[in-house]
């Protein structure tokens, strides 16, 4: 009978409880270049005259070198891949053939601030990018806790240090 009223007294304590709290889930993320010539053809294409897909195209990221691949595919990889062509999903609806270099962590407790690395195209020129990517969150009180609410990513692109790109992770260099 004891046990029966103490069951009976915890079922009664949590049942008022309603407190939820979000779970936020990050996907791993790239930086995405679509390579572009005047005429505005993509040169991550096959059938683009003048593509730069057997360019020996490498990037330089914190002291190690990085050689394209061509890894196109609608699977969401979750590990460290160098660069490589592929499409683009995150902030287009179609998907978009572009170079992704990654994939970054989104966890990460500080994120990323300052992040530089060089492309080399394979014809003796190079562009620098800069990158910073971060979540912040925003606070919330729910029956007198303070929660996690709301997540922000906050995420910049500078080309050849010129901002190129705000709130995303794609940019498009002209060759």
């Amino acid at each position: 009978m004891k046990y029966l009223i103490l069951f009976t007294l915890t079922i009664l304590l949590f049942a008022g409880c309603d407190v939820v709290y979000p779970i936020w889930d990050f996907p791993p993320w790239n930086i995405g270049l679509v390579v572009k010539n005047s005429s505005g053809d993509n040169l991550l294409e096959h059938e683009t005259e003048g593509n730069i897909i057997d360019n020996s195209v490498v990037v330089d990221y914190n002291g190690t070198v990085y050689e394209m691949w061509d890894a196109r595919t609608r699977y969401i990889p979750s590990e460290w891949f160098g660069l490589r062509i592929g499409k683009y999903w995150y902030d287009k609806e179609n998907g978009e053939i572009a170079l992704l270099f990654g994939e970054f962590s989104s966890d990460t407790t500080d994120g990323y601030h300052g992040e530089t690395f060089t492309i080399y195209w394979g014809d003796g020129t190079s562009d620098k990018i800069n990158f910073e990517y971060k979540v912040t969150w925003g606070w919330g009180v729910q029956s007198g806790m303070k929660h996690r609410e709301e997540a922000v990513e906050y995420k910049r692109i500078w080309l050849n240090g010129v901002l190129a790109s705000d709130n995303s992770l794609i940019v498009e260099v002209v060759k």
